[in-house]
């Protein structure tokens, strides 16, 4: 991988192969092959465009070595210095450093000097390694080819775990009334690969493998074992693939006119594709009411006032029509309070889900743009005013976090029957298992994720003796591990307890958990996560980890009611502003209040029916208090889970986070 204009990729391999005439290079599809005689040794050579970090990405989970091409003058581009950062963050494996043209500077005081300069940006970058080789010479592309036959390879934990092939070749054969099959070679790498085992392609999910032949090494250097892989499936859809197979032939079976059948899948042995449970909707707890609870349900039940209104006329609109006596007319419906309310909880509902479609679609930041030009068209234009309503959104919830405007015309308590008080964060019980969505019926959840954790791992060394393999969630775009998909994740506060706070913007410089509905993937394994940016490229957003597995994390979101004291007699503070409707200083009537200062009170009653109320605070307040109420809900991830996922170009620095997780 190169940096900067030093030396092509191309032509630093080709230098390499020219060092000797005992070497022998061939070309595979994608990968310039090094057969080395003299040290028995046979090195491939992957060369991927560092614009795309897809491929880059890619190269690196293959890779036994990273060989990097640093610029003799020491000089990183803003865009490289954020691809080494993707890089760090995915895990890398062994790094060699080469600087190209340094030894062709004939001073030798500057040369020395380019040699400092080289070395001080590996150290700022903080690699593993520091040492620095040369490629000018037929005895430096010597000794570097000894170095990457003789160095130590630091496989990452990816590499170590999991059986890997880079695809060379891949055909389509047995095509037949829909029904075909993809032969894929390439050379397995890693720990011997379970024929019975699931295989994952990036970018298009999860299969079975049917089996595994031998073939003719492609690029021989004595008796040195190829394979290739062999997909079956049914294209239902655009490249929908259902099972796979896996063959390898040996090099010494050059006179075999088709691969040799090594292994064959068993089918009672067979690991399943079901990663998620088919959710029963009649399977569903049914508690039967007792005598008790029908009585008391009778003497606490309301009966709804029904009102004439205009035919069409929504809950939100008939708040408005006062009541007229003898209204007979054909045009007018009746509309009892209870519609009204389920009719505004439908519409917060989708007014909800539309923001959160808005923000997710609509996700942007503020980028740092050193060409901009003087003209700026329409498109532009609007982009501008959209970065600048997105920024003063996240501003607004710095200042005042959670605090949301109290409904006028509505009831609080219909608005916000969804949520609920909680007299202390930290140690009141929120019950997980209670008013789970129906996604939650599709998951699975280990009993003892630790234990079933050490016992998998443990499994993926293990393999049958016949199969004698050689060893060789606003969307988002999740690199986890092996894995790559699409998500549309929740965000929340990385803290120690048993409730988590939502976060509605992914804070900046500071640590959060990202919730999403996706295959199990154990840690530890890497994550990047990224975004579409407005021409298609993608923005990287955040780097981490897998935390855990665990479905019951509780995110709650937090919304705080505010109101202005209005009168202040000691403890005594009269409060308005923070409900309209005497109806609903009764119902919040629990639950507790509070001031930035750190005064705790609570509604003694509700004076008049204008929304004004009388608190007792435990300390006196002042006039620049305000009277503050937090009421929480628990909120899940949606069903976004996409695996694929189409390929990027380069990466994009992001110098000014907003996202908008607000659901």
């Amino acid at each position: 991988l190169t940096f900067g204009n030093c030396c092509k990729p191309s032509k630093f391999v080709s230098s390499l192969s020219k060092s000797d005439e005992t070497i022998l290079k061939t070309l595979g599809h994608n990968v310039v092959y090094l057969a080395i005689p003299k040290l028995k040794s046979r090195i491939g050579f992957l060369t991927p465009n560092h614009e795309k970090v897809d491929d880059v990405l890619d190269c690196v989970k293959m890779s036994d070595l990273v060989c990097l091409l640093w610029p003799s003058d020491g000089e990183l581009s803003q865009r490289n210095r954020l691809l080494l950062t993707i890089m760090k963050a995915h895990g890398l494996p062994s790094v060699i450093n080469v600087a190209p043209g340094l030894s062709s500077i004939p001073i030798g005081k500057r040369r020395e000097d380019a040699r400092k300069s080289v070395q001080a940006l590996i150290a700022d970058i903080n690699l593993t390694t520091s040492k620095l080789f040369c490629c000018d010479t037929e005895m430096e592309n010597q000794l570097l080819l000894r170095h990457f036959v003789e160095i130590k390879k630091n496989k990452t934990i990816l590499q170590q775990r999991r059986p890997h092939v880079l695809v060379e070749k891949l055909e389509v054969i047995e095509d037949n009334a829909g029904i075909c099959s993809l032969l894929a070679s390439g050379y397995l790498r890693g720990p011997v690969w379970n024929v019975n085992r699931l295989v994952h392609i990036q970018g298009w999910g999860d299969f079975q493998i049917g089996r595994i032949l031998t073939q003719a090494d492609p690029h021989p250097l004595q008796k040195v074992y190829s394979i290739l892989i062999f997909f079956t499936d049914r294209f239902r859809s655009l490249l929908f693939l259902r099972h796979i197979y896996i063959y390898i032939h040996r090099g010494e079976s050059t006179e075999e006119k088709f691969p040799k059948v090594l292994v064959v899948a068993d089918e009672s042995r067979r690991e399943p594709l079901q990663s998620e449970t088919v959710p029963d909707p009649m399977d569903a707890e049914q508690t039967w009411p007792d005598e008790y609870d029908v009585s008391h349900d009778e003497e606490l039940r309301i009966e709804p006032r029904v009102r004439k209104v205009p035919k069409g006329t929504s809950g939100y609109q008939a708040a408005w029509i006062l009541d007229k006596e003898g209204s007979s007319c054909s045009d007018y419906e009746d509309i009892s309070d209870v519609e009204k309310g389920e009719q505004f909880d439908k519409e917060d509902r989708m007014e909800m889900e539309s923001s959160v479609k808005s923000d997710v679609d609509q996700h942007s930041v503020l980028e740092e743009d050193d060409d901009m030009t003087s003209e700026v068209d329409d498109e532009d234009e609007e982009d501008d005013l959209d970065d600048v309503e997105k920024y003063r959104r996240e501003r607004e919830n710095a200042q005042f976090p959670d605090e949301i405007d109290t409904p006028l015309n509505d009831l609080a308590r219909i608005r916000f029957q969804k949520y609920r008080g909680l007299k202390s964060f930290r140690t009141s019980p929120w019950d997980s298992k209670e008013n789970l969505p129906l996604d939650y019926a599709r998951i699975f959840q280990f009993q003892n994720y630790k234990r079933t954790r050490k016992i998998v791992l443990s499994e993926v060394g293990k393999y049958d003796s016949t199969s004698c393999v050689h060893p060789g969630q606003y969307k988002l775009i999740f690199n986890v591990g092996f894995r790559k998909f699409e998500a549309c994740p929740i965000f929340s506060q990385h803290t120690n307890g048993d409730k988590f706070k939502m976060e509605r913007f992914l804070p900046m410089n500071a640590c959060c958990v990202a919730t999403v509905f996706a295959p199990i993937t154990f840690p530890p394994a890497s994550v990047l996560v990224f975004r579409y940016g407005k021409t298609g490229e993608q923005e990287l957003v955040a780097t981490g980890s897998v935390l855990d597995v665990n479905p019951d994390r509780i995110v709650l979101k937090r919304i705080v009611l505010s109101g202005h004291p209005f009168k202040i007699n000691k403890r005594s503070v009269v409060c308005r502003y923070m409900f309209f409707h005497r109806e609903d200083i009764e119902w919040f009537k629990p639950i507790e209040l509070y001031t930035p200062s750190g005064r705790r009170g609570h509604i003694k009653e509700a004076l008049g029916t204008h929304g004004h109320m009388k608190c007792q605070f435990d300390k006196q307040l002042n006039a620049a208090d305000s009277v503050m109420m937090s009421l929480y809900k628990r909120v899940f991830p949606k069903w976004t889970y996409n695996p694929r996922v189409a390929r990027s170009g380069g990466p994009k620095f992001i110098t000014q986070q907003v996202e908008d997780m607000d659901e």
